[in-house]
């Protein structure tokens, strides 16, 4: 019987060609070049065939030979999996969180967590990054990889304030103290303070952490040392020296 060449051309439903795709067909298989495309002599006839590949949806179709060569287009689906994501704080004793915004990359719309911290999204197989953002927590991001149904744990951390009042002997309230903060408790980084009239100074956002400080002052001694927050907004109090310590070396 005369053999006619069935080109067979295998992409993705966004264009992409697939290669490596197996076709099963009149009991034998094939596989597509890297430009997705693979040529089978075949009679004339109807012929059940299977695109498959790993990732991939299955396709199970047929192709009807007619006393010519042919080309067939299949368009095939990248699977879709369930991802849960669990959001949680950091707490001593971890809280679920409710209301947790999650956006995706490469997908429209916004996740919100349920009651018990949870939110769950079908996502082709893929790799992905993730963020999530609920007001007074620090905003995270995750990068994720999608090749079956899986469970994403993401710990906020929660958000706290820290400000500093500086006071000298007999704790008179100092106004103008310069404080420089820094360290990894700090949610936007190193910063300057100022202490107000009343000798406090804006708070700044934090989150659990150590802390380094150094406050000066003219006509006072400079002072530094080292904070942490541990789940809990604090007030610093510095107490300054009026006049510099002096060493001298005889």
């Amino acid at each position: 019987y005369k053999k006619y060449n069935i080109t067979f051309a295998v992409i993705t439903d966004e264009g992409v060609a697939v290669g490596n795709a197996n076709i099963h067909i009149n009991d034998n298989d094939y596989q597509t070049s890297q430009g997705g495309l693979v040529t089978i002599p075949l009679s004339n006839g109807t012929y059940p065939y299977t695109v498959t590949k790993a990732g991939y949806v299955p396709i199970e179709s047929s192709v009807t030979v007619s006393n010519a060569d042919k080309n067939v287009a299949v368009t095939v689906t990248v699977m879709s999996y369930d991802v849960t994501f669990v959001v949680k704080d950091n707490m001593a004793s971890p809280n679920l969180l409710q209301g947790v915004e999650i956006q995706i990359s490469g997908r429209e719309g916004v996740l919100t967590t349920n009651a018990s911290g949870e939110a769950t999204v079908s996502l082709k197989a893929g790799s992905y990054i993730a963020t999530f953002a609920k007001g007074g927590y620090k905003g995270e991001e995750l990068s994720l990889e999608v090749s079956g149904e899986e469970t994403f744990t993401q710990i906020l951390k929660k958000i706290w304030n820290l400000s500093f009042k500086v006071s000298a002997a007999e704790k008179t309230v100092l106004q103008g103290v310069t404080i420089n903060v820094s360290g990894e408790a700090l949610v936007g980084g190193s910063t300057t303070l100022t202490t107000k009239e009343d000798g406090t100074t804006d708070s700044v956002q934090v989150v659990n952490g150590a802390y380094d400080w150094n406050a000066s002052f003219t006509g006072y001694s400079p002072e530094e040392g080292v904070g942490s927050i541990n789940d809990a907004d604090e007030i610093k109090e510095v107490e300054l020296t009026y006049g510099f310590e002096t060493t001298f070396t005889v």
